[in-house]
């Protein structure tokens, strides 16, 4: 189903030029990644695709926030530390929403 929906997701990326694009799980980490590096260690951390490449697949710079994927299979929320960083995470979108980065 991903492979299929692809297409779509990329046409909608390219037209609307999100400010910020939020990422739930790890699939869509993979597809959506612009940096080397490991799923944990990217979840609940902005990037700026401008701080990492020179140009993005859909041809202008956003922000990227990897958020773990909600289900309640889901143990990474376990920990408390990775609470905290969601918790911080949630600060920076609330931030971005407001204009405020």
């Amino acid at each position: 189903m991903a492979k299929n929906c692809a297409p779509f997701l990329e046409r909608q990326i390219s037209q609307i030029r999100p400010a910020l694009i939020i990422t739930l799980g790890k699939r869509a980490y993979e597809v959506l990644r612009v940096v080397e590096g490991t799923y944990e260690d990217a979840l609940c951390r902005p990037q700026e695709t401008a701080d990492f490449v020179l140009v993005t697949p859909f041809g202008f710079h956003y922000s990227l926030m990897h958020w773990p994927h909600p289900s309640g299979l889901n143990r990474w929320l376990n920990e408390p530390a990775n609470r905290k960083r969601l918790d911080q995470s949630f600060d920076y979108v609330r931030q971005f929403v407001r204009g405020e980065r």
